[in-house]
């Protein structure tokens, strides 16, 4: 398959599992009170912390080994990666159940003390959920990703919808969640060790040792930066009430085209990346991330230009009034997508060199730490106290990513300056404000709904505009433009037949 039908498959499933989060958002804010909303996410808090904390990274290792042993012993790396996720997640569960009340104490909530023990299964499913996509799209087979991608997300927003539509209480969605997910995550295991039925099912402390080795320092990196994405989280937990939290951490968002769009591109491109870095063809290698790092920022950065205009009605389109200070934390965490637009750590990866990327990790969370704590205290109960977690968050991400840089860089022997393609970015940057300035001021006099669809079409009119008559577009990215055109015209014309 190619890359471009590749990253076309990832893209969609990806884009519909990302579409059912931001619908299970909106679902829980409308069918809860802000109290037990708060209960919810600080539980899915402790959760996301001691998951990504203990998870090894397993799933991107197979990324790197999956090509390397297809022909001889994918059993056996399939069978030491399962039996490696199964031990975790027993760690998880341990430190979950036994810990429920001493993590209640810190986050100053006692209700959520029986959602996290029953949470405390939910690694055995979803941690088996994250390793099959990997290895599908490894084996070359994104359509068949696809489709556990899509069914884990419509899944869950399923269960969630059904158990509070039907009066269940948020015990009672914390034990669905579990019993869905895991499983789907059987079937999926069942799925994928039919493709190492003719390969060796053998397992040494060599073979072992050389998937940890390649697997501890993403370990460190995950648990660092689990720290660090959920530190903003536990700060507003602690200075302010759950109601306040509930605000906060709807606000404190990624846009889902981060996942969609660098993560989706990222595991496009991996195994090419591998083979490249592997013929010792650096240039190439770079040369190939640049291309996807492009193609990721005419998407990114419109999108970081509009909901930078439409933060706060956005918000309150999604979670409602009583959610419009969520744009404040919302509009500081977009200033991260511009220098987002590339996954750093996929270069280092497919080179092999995994302690940097721990070690960037290291170095955000002393900037999150810093900037975030120093920043709280100053504000008082301000406004301000309430945006510094997320304002270290960001400035974390800006330390990540020329920490990265830097490795990348000594061990390619390529210049920082000749990494990104500086110029060719900030070109397509001023173009997306230029669109922007028109709507700005624009008020429709519409419902919020239709207001904002009204302004997305004409920023979207007036960022085709401009990229055509500056001719900042390449060749092949105005044919990926007109390709929906082009779909849409074949559609229509077999309908009138």
């Amino acid at each position: 398959m190619r890359i471009k039908i590749r990253t076309l498959v990832i893209l969609i499933t990806q884009g519909i599992s990302q579409v059912c989060k931001i619908a299970l958002g909106m679902i829980i804010v409308r069918m809860l009170l802000k109290e037990d909303v708060g209960t919810y996410r600080q539980a899915f808090l402790v959760y996301t912390f001691l998951g990504s904390l203990f998870s090894l990274n397993l799933e991107s290792s197979l990324y790197y080994f999956v090509p390397r042993l297809r022909e001889t012993r994918m059993a056996g790396l399939l069978l030491q990666t399962f039996t490696l996720t199964s031990v975790m997640g027993l760690m998880i569960a341990a430190m979950m159940y036994w810990g429920a009340e001493l993590f209640a104490s810190l986050l100053g909530n006692p209700e959520i003390v029986p959602l996290v023990q029953i949470l405390c299964l939910y690694p055995f499913g979803e941690k088996m959920l994250l390793l099959i996509p990997s290895f599908l799209i490894s084996e070359n087979r994104a359509i068949h990703a696809g489709i556990y991608t899509v069914v884990g997300a419509v899944l869950r927003i399923s269960l969630v919808y059904g158990v509070l539509a039907t009066g269940g209480d948020l015990t009672a969605v914390c034990k669905w969640l579990v019993i869905g997910t895991a499983s789907l995550g059987m079937i999926g295991c069942l799925d994928i060790f039919r493709f190492a039925r003719k390969t060796s099912w053998t397992v040494n402390r060599g073979h072992l040792r050389e998937q940890l080795g390649y697997c501890l320092p993403l370990l460190i990196n995950s648990g660092v930066a689990v720290l660090n994405l959920q530190f903003d989280k536990y700060l507003v937990s602690t200075y302010f009430d759950v109601a306040t939290f509930a605000v906060y951490s709807c606000g404190a968002m990624d846009l889902p085209m981060i996942a969609l769009i660098t993560s989706s591109v990222s595991n496009a491109i991996m195994p090419n990346l591998v083979n490249l870095a592997r013929e010792g063809n650096f240039k190439g290698t770079v040369t190939l991330w640049q291309k996807a790092m492009r193609k990721s920022a005419l998407a990114i950065f419109p999108a970081f230009v509009f909901f930078m205009v439409i933060g706060r009605d956005f918000m309150v389109l999604l979670y409602g009034e009583s959610y419009a200070e969520a744009s404040w934390p919302f509009r500081i965490y977009l200033l991260g997508l511009p220098i987002r637009i590339a996954v750093y750590s996929a270069l280092l990866r497919a080179l092999g060199q995994t302690r940097p990327i721990a070690l960037s990790a290291l170095v955000g969370l002393v900037s999150n730490v810093v900037i975030s704590t120093s920043l709280i205290y100053l504000g008082k109960g301000t406004l301000l106290s309430f945006t510094a977690p997320a304002i270290g968050t960001i400035v974390s991400y800006f330390a990540i990513a020329l920490y990265c840089l830097s490795q990348i860089s000594r061990h390619v022997g390529i210049s920082i300056s000749k990494l990104m393609s500086w110029g060719s970015l900030l070109r397509l940057m001023i173009v997306f404000l230029v669109a922007a300035l028109p709507i700005m001021w624009l008020e429709p006099g519409l419902p919020l709904v239709f207001g904002l669809m009204v302004k997305a079409v004409i920023f979207a009119v007036l960022s085709l505009a401009v990229l055509h008559f500056t001719g900042t577009l390449e060749a092949d990215e105005t044919a990926m433009l007109q390709m929906p055109a082009k779909v849409l015209r074949k559609l229509m014309g077999r309908l009138w037949r």
